[in-house]
């Protein structure tokens, strides 16, 4: 099978087909040069037209992003990163299958069986893997938020010392399992109420965190038609 390209200045018309030495399965643009990626292979080129072929250091990626000055490829062997999009350098052992990038740094998502891996990176080079209770399918960054698909739709915020928690639920036998990504080392408190319009919000819990994913079940009594959660910290 041959691997091509094709190139349009409208998204309409299009021109091509143009030979790429190997099949891409996602690309990206960024400081005026394509980064087309498929397996461990790397393809750049300056106008869509026009091939060269890198080597991935880390083998097999899956996804890749650009943001501030970096490339940042993802994928069962690890993160690689580069500059200029020639030069590679694998920069961690983090495994991830979609990466998106904003504001913040790169969010990174690898779906486990149990619990998936939430990768976050202010640079693209320095990693923390968290667990998340949540959503699978894949990552982008707008409007100022992290926005995470699958089964439902969360929102979130990479590490730092100022991050924004984030509470997020699903029914299961016992009542509602609420699954709460919050910074270790900071007090917390996970909130109820019945009426949005109520200022009434009692404590479900409250703790002082010590790891980055804590699950609590809230066992829902038969005369409660509806409840609304929250975390806050003091």
């Amino acid at each position: 099978q041959t691997a091509v390209t094709y190139r349009s200045s409208d998204g309409l018309s299009w021109n091509g087909p143009y030979t790429l030495s190997h099949l891409a399965t996602v690309i990206a643009f960024a400081n005026n040069i394509f980064v087309a990626v498929s397996g461990g292979t790397i393809d750049i080129s300056p106008d869509g037209i026009n091939w060269t072929t890198c080597a991935s250091p880390g083998g097999a990626i899956s996804a890749v992003g650009f943001w501030n000055g970096l490339f940042v490829g993802v994928g069962d062997g690890g993160v690689v990163a580069s500059s200029d999009g020639t030069n590679w350098t694998k920069v961690s052992s983090v495994i991830a299958a979609t990466v998106a990038c904003g504001d913040q740094g790169f969010v990174a998502l690898y779906p486990n069986l149990a619990l998936t891996d939430l990768s976050t990176s202010p640079d693209g080079t320095n990693w923390t893997v968290r667990g998340f209770d949540g959503p699978t399918g894949g990552v982008a960054f707008g409007n100022n938020s992290y926005v995470v698909v699958g089964n439902g739709i969360s929102q979130i915020v990479p590490t730092n010392s100022q991050a924004t928690p984030l509470l997020s639920g699903q029914i299961v036998d016992q009542g509602f399992k609420l699954s709460a990504l919050t910074q270790p080392s900071y007090s917390y408190h996970i909130q109820s109420c019945t009426n949005l319009a109520s200022t009434n919000w009692w404590n479900l819990c409250s703790y002082t965190n010590t790891q980055a994913l804590t699950v609590i079940t809230d066992s829902i009594p038969i005369d409660r038609p509806q409840a609304y959660y929250r975390i806050i910290t003091p």
